[in-house]
């Protein structure tokens, strides 16, 4: 799994190149691995208020999972499902069996850099009105950064 930084170039280790059906497409045989299915019937798209794709999974286990996916840099994460509010905060977990995602260009981000506070230099980088939304909307991990209901 690669790491993921913010830097003042924009996300180290993440590529701008892609689409979210090149996502959908990677969902679909990372669930015929595991198994799995997908929950609700459609992605929800970015909009007012929040900044990423997501889909709900149930797992052959039975637990429910969200896949992420923030377009602007190919980045993929997995969220909790259960006791997690529909528009967050998320509550960020690793990945099973990233490899589907890798295999198809994205960067997946491990659950400790995303709930790792972002560092005040982390954070200098954004543009003013970026910064002013994530003071304003108390970001303090990189995942409430790069995965935020505030765009």
């Amino acid at each position: 799994m690669q790491a993921v930084t913010v830097t003042p170039e924009g996300v180290e280790g993440a590529t701008n190149e892609g689409t979210a059906s090149e996502w959908l497409t990677a969902i679909h045989s990372w669930l015929r691995q595991l198994p799995g299915t997908t929950l609700d019937g459609a992605t929800r798209a970015p909009g007012p208020g929040w900044n990423y794709y997501q889909v709900r999974v149930q797992q052959a286990d039975g637990s429910t999972v969200r896949l992420l996916l923030n377009a602007a840099v190919r980045l993929v994460a997995a969220s909790a499902d259960e006791g997690v509010p529909t528009l967050g905060p998320l509550t960020f977990i690793e990945l099973k069996e990233p490899q589907p995602f890798a295999d198809a260009g994205f960067t997946v981000a491990s659950s400790a850099e995303l709930n790792r506070d972002a560092a005040p230099e982390e954070l200098a980088v954004l543009p003013a009105p970026q910064l002013a939304d994530v003071r304003y909307h108390d970001a303090q991990s990189v995942g409430d950064v790069l995965f935020n209901r505030f765009d």
